[in-house]
């Protein structure tokens, strides 16, 4: 298994002012512009062997400073109706190009303007702030690649005496556009360098130009043309896989790019850290930060700022940003972020106490690649709730993690203070999805079900009826505590299920009214089916199915939280102020849902069914009608297993390298970040249990159940006169 380093998404959010002390040297990148002079003897290129993936310096990261020069823009207002009626066309406002230009901000601030009133005219779809934002982000990008570039020459000291040139425009037979190079080297064998300092590490137009190049290439072996792709950080395998099929060579220059304001210096030293600051609203705007704490930083809360929050909002970005590509010098250079993350899947899989030291808690998520063409949205919501349920579970003591989905006790659905919630409204809303998921399975019109009614036995000479009830219960995790920190390797669910039955009564409305069990072996037999053919499908579905991603993520923050509490009892840990104090105040949903609502959704299906279906078949002078009617989670226990550090193989190393750049391995996206410094809280015992390595961990979570009821009914022998 290989881990591959990808790039968060860039995003100039702030207009910061940096403390400046060192001056920027810059090349501007003309076309056809020689390289510098060097010294030293060039880096031997000529020996790489097309196709091959390189890292020639592995224990070494290069930081480099990109003019970004939107940047004073962020927190431009929207223009009033007077100003915009004032401004003319985009092209009336000429930038002057390059690495080092510099443009007036009032020139750079009316050529926004006019993008803006052109995208009201045209589309108009997103909000002065979400056009702004992705302008100011696209502005920096040309000039991060150009300064990348740079970074490129120097590293490998690619002189102009040697041949080596900037944008170098090669034809390429059957594209009506020229492959244009970064550098370029014109004497001797030719050697193309195409460099990558974002996200962005593969355009298929340029792999299909850099084919067209190679296949038209008449030099002896040995003579063609070698083309190189240098990469800040790996892209992932496919796109990999795709570049050295094609003989192009992939070399990793671990680079790093800060962004300044043209006409600015770039900063020196880091000055000392003052006293972190939280935000305003108890830190539930953060990601794993309490209100005496100072935002997180990292790829990962790069990468969740800068998703779209919803998808009509992602693909309205998708069609703003093109609006854009008259700011590169080379349109094909411009990136496609219509993919990247798929948010939807991201859980917590690694957390870890700061030791020896070190300042924050660091934690790590993973999540799926999207598809090609699949865009990327929710990343904030989704990396809140799973912090926000890390909160939750650790403030409230596991004797209070209880909801009741029962149709009697409409006043006690669940605990007042996680009913104030997501977390709760996460386990109430599993509930109602496992009815929704065991109605599908079982419905008499599908294949699946109806083999499932074909097998089941009557409970009596006029109906089949069964009463099951549905919980969710956590199997045994699969973990690994390391220095200071816990890998959540697995944590898979087991749905489980048992018969029961109501008298008469309120409990009994609806669908369950006159359900009785039958004979011991009828009921024995009837519950072996519903196991072997429906329970196996819903626990594939809690496990896998998308409609179940929330549960599972706030369960993994749930298996640290529990953790971490343990922890607490012998370490002077971060959040030690928060475990047990009862107090999710500063964590209540961002939905404003109500568990009465719930509770009423549920009672809803409860009584009225899920479907009520009537098949009528007729056999001689006989009708038969079948009338089928069908209308939680518990997590109270949740063993886990520490399985070794030789069990975890390279996921050390992949969390870690996630805390600096985007990981891909193993098909899943993993994405670090490390909260800011430590408050000062002094060393307290919070549980008289102490953490025992390896041992089984009890998670007392919820007591929900889904009370599954459906009924099976033969009646109505109707007779049809033959003679009348």
């Amino acid at each position: 298994m290989r881990g591959w380093r990808r790039s968060a998404p860039a995003a100039i959010l702030a207009a910061v002012l940096l403390l400046l002390t060192t001056p920027v040297t810059t090349t501007p990148a003309l076309a056809g512009a020689k390289c510098p002079i060097f010294d030293e003897e060039p880096f031997d290129l000529d020996s790489l062997k097309p196709g091959a993936v390189v890292d020639p310096f592995p224990d070494k990261r290069f930081d480099y400073f990109f003019f970004a020069p939107a940047m004073d823009l962020a927190d431009l207002p929207e223009p009033a109706p007077e100003v915009l009626d004032a401004i003319t066309e985009v092209e009336d406002y000429k930038l002057k190009k390059g690495l080092g230009a510099v443009n007036p901000k009032e020139l750079r601030t009316n050529r926004l303007y006019a993008y803006w009133k052109r995208h009201q005219e045209t589309d108009g779809s997103l909000t002065w702030e979400q056009y702004r934002d992705m302008y100011v982000g696209n502005q920096g990008k040309p000039n991060q690649g150009n300064a990348f570039d740079q970074e490129i020459i120097k590293a490998f000291r690619l002189g102009g005496d040697k041949g080596w040139v900037c944008q170098e425009k090669v034809t390429a037979p059957g594209f009506d556009k020229k492959r244009v190079y970064d550098v370029f080297r014109k004497k001797g064998r030719p050697i193309s360098i195409e460099g990558k300092s974002g996200e962005e590490k593969f355009v298929q137009e340029q792999v299909d130009k850099d084919k067209a190049i190679k296949k038209a290439d008449t030099r002896p072996a040995g003579q063609e043309i070698l083309q190189i792709q240098v990469v800040a950080d790996m892209p992932s395998e496919e796109d990999l896989e795709t570049l050295t099929e094609a003989n192009i060579v992939v070399v990793l220059l671990r680079a790093t790019g800060t962004p300044v304001l043209p006409g600015s210096d770039p900063p020196g030293n880091a000055a000392a850290a003052t006293e972190p600051t939280g935000p305003e609203d108890g830190g539930s705007g953060q990601v794993f930060t309490t209100p005496d704490q100072a935002p997180s930083t990292g790829t990962a809360v790069t990468a969740i700022a800068t998703s779209p929050a919803t998808r009509a909002e992602a693909e309205q970005l998708r069609k703003a940003r093109a609006e854009f590509a008259g700011e590169w010098d080379d349109p094909d250079d411009m990136p496609d972020e219509t993919g990247g993350i798929d948010f939807s899947t991201l859980e917590l899989r690694y957390i870890a106490d700061p030791v020896d030291g070190d300042a924050g808690l660091k934690y790590s998520f993973s999540a799926k690649p999207t598809a090609d063409g699949q865009l990327s949205w929710g990343g904030l919501a989704a990396a809140q709730q799973a912090s926000d349920a890390f909160f939750v579970w650790m403030a409230l003591r596991p004797e209070h993690f209880w909801v009741n989905l029962n149709p009697n006790e409409p006043d006690r659905i669940i605990e007042e203070r996680l009913g104030t919630t997501d977390a709760g409204r996460v386990l109430l809303e599993a509930d109602l999805q496992m009815k929704k998921t065991v109605a599908k399975l079982i419905h008499p019109d599908s294949a699946g079900g109806r083999r499932f009614w074909d097998a089941l036995r009557n409970t009596d000479d006029e109906q089949t009826c069964l009463s099951f009830r549905q919980w969710i219960v956590p199997d045994t995790a699969t973990v690994h505590e390391q220095d200071g920190g816990l890998y959540i390797v697995d944590a898979p669910l087991i749905v489980k299920s048992e018969t029961e039955y109501f008298d008469s009564g309120d409990a009994a409305e609806g669908a369950a009214a006159g359900c009785k069990p039958g004979d011991e072996a009828t009921e024995k037999h009837n519950a072996e089916v519903f196991r072997s053919q429906i329970l196996v499908k819903v626990q594939e579905a809690v496990n896998t199915a998308p409609e179940y991603a929330e549960l599972r993520r706030v369960y993994l923050s749930r298996v640290a939280a529990e953790w971490y509490r343990q922890r607490s009892t012998n370490h002077n840990t971060a959040f030690a102020g928060v475990v047990n104090s009862g107090d999710v105040s500063r964590w209540p949903s961002r939905t404003g849902w109500t568990p009465r609502e719930v509770f009423d959704r549920y009672v809803k299906s409860y009584t009225d069914g899920e479907f009520n279906v009537t098949h009528r078949t007729t056999t001689g002078n006989v009708v038969e009608t079948r009338t089928y009617i069908y209308g939680g989670v518990d997590f109270s226990r949740s063993p886990r297993s520490d399985v070794g550090a030789a069990a975890l193989g390279g996921l050390p190393s992949t969390v870690a390298n996630s805390l600096g750049g985007t990981v891909e391995d193993g098909g899943q996206i993993w994405l670090g970040g490390v909260s800011a410094d430590r408050p000062a809280v002094p060393f307290k015992v919070t549980s008289l249990l102490t953490w025992l390595a390896g041992a089984v961990m009890a998670l007392l979570v919820a007591a929900l159940f889904v009370r599954s009821l459906w009924r099976q009914q033969r009646r109505r022998r109707e007779w049809n006169a033959a003679r009348r």
